[in-house]
């Protein structure tokens, strides 16, 4: 979002388009890369642009003759900052990539501090309107609307008591906070043996950023009319999990609901970088194809199996740790599975004999039947 500033994504041409807000968070334990996550996008994506803009600053000062006429440069990237920080920039056209380190003491101090308040109420209203509301200043008299022209949220948080426990999980998706979000939740990974970016491999992703600002800035990308099918089926299919989670008072219902404007503002980001790989040929293209609707679809259908649906799991946990024995009934859930497809799934966060004890356990226990090489919850 923060490379394509100004673009707009909408159903149809008549429609007055929203920018492509996108917020996400990445909750591990410690030590698995969150931070590292920011600084490659600050350094590999927008560090080119971010000494564009420091160039430019430093030429309007020296042709400024009088301070109060100087008008600072957007900024690109922000650490943390208080709501009236974000309001600035956005003030100055910036469409901000913005870092929230240590979500679940941020939202804990938030109870207590007003600023911090102010700028979480700030961020949950640009995701849903495009827009924030300025606080009432003194010198204004008055409070303003300011349209953000993207931006893009990366929160980061490790999991448990000191942090961000499973009632605090609960909580922020009852009160609809995390309902704005694509959550990851990250296992185990090998520690890197390489912590950066050959020169060369840096190029080449500077190289990418350029083209996407260059092709998406400004844009009002709208469905084609295949893709607007596309989006009707997938509507339709959102609703009736909306309905039914609704109906049974499951605070979920508020994350399955904002997954529509996921989709379309996803499918103008991969319509994008198609775009790219097409070069001269769609250089003027604001047509979101049917291709970028596939896979904005398979994109949000890979995060609901594997992420989505651990915050329900995490919301009913007793605890602040999900257990194999947790995770391969919720697998079963979604119906019967092998061993190793059980096991595969489970990887990043269980070892094979873990999953083949709890899977004994389950078994003995008649929760679950096995039947050939599946496994499957046992009915009655």
């Amino acid at each position: 979002p923060t490379l394509a500033e100004g673009m707009k994504v909408s159903l149809s041409t008549g429609g007055k388009g929203l920018p492509p807000v996108i917020y996400g968070a990445a909750f591990m334990p410690s030590g698995t890369g969150k931070g590292a996550a920011a600084s490659c996008v600050r350094n590999y994506m927008l560090k080119w642009k971010e000494k564009l803009l420091d160039q430019a600053d430093r030429e309007n000062q020296a042709k400024s003759e009088e301070k109060t006429t100087y008008k600072p440069a957007p900024d690109v990237f922000l650490n943390e900052a208080s709501a009236e920080g974000l309001e600035n920039s956005l003030k100055t056209g910036s469409a901000p990539h913005f870092f929230l380190d240590e979500l679940g003491i941020l939202i804990r101090m938030a109870k207590n501090d007003v600023v911090k308040q102010a700028l979480l109420r700030s961020l949950m209203m640009i995701y849903d309107q495009g827009t924030m509301i300025t606080r009432r200043l003194k010198e204004e008299k008055r409070s303003r609307e300011i349209t953000a022209k993207g931006l893009g949220v990366f929160a980061a948080s490790t999991i448990g008591k000191g942090n961000l426990s499973n009632e605090d999980i609960a909580e922020m998706v009852g009160n609809g906070a995390l309902n704005r979000f694509l959550i990851v939740f990250g296992g185990y990974k090998p520690i890197p043996y390489k912590m950066e970016l050959e020169r060369s491999e840096e190029l080449k992703v500077e190289k990418f950023s350029q083209a996407f600002e260059a092709h998406g800035r400004d844009k009002h990308f709208y469905l084609s009319t295949e893709a607007k099918e596309l989006y009707k089926t997938y509507h339709d299919h959102i609703n009736e999990s909306y309905r039914q989670k609704f109906f049974a008072h499951d605070d979920g219902a508020g994350l399955t609901v904002r997954q529509l404007g996921f989709w379309l503002r996803i499918a103008g980001l991969f319509q994008v970088a198609l775009d790219i790989q097409e070069g001269d040929k769609a250089i003027d293209n604001e047509v979101i194809s049917y291709g970028a609707g596939v896979m904005a679809g398979r994109f949000l259908d890979y995060m609901d199996v594997n992420h989505f649906e651990q915050v329900a799991m995490y919301m009913s946990s007793k605890t602040d740790k999900l257990s194999a024995t947790q995770r391969i009934l919720a697998k079963l859930k979604k119906g019967s599975s092998d061993y190793r497809a059980i096991q595969k799934s489970l990887s990043n966060y269980h070892t094979a004999q873990e999953v083949k004890e709890s899977l004994m356990k389950l078994e003995n226990s008649r929760v679950i039947v096995k039947e050939g090489e599946e496994y499957r919850i046992k009915r009655g």
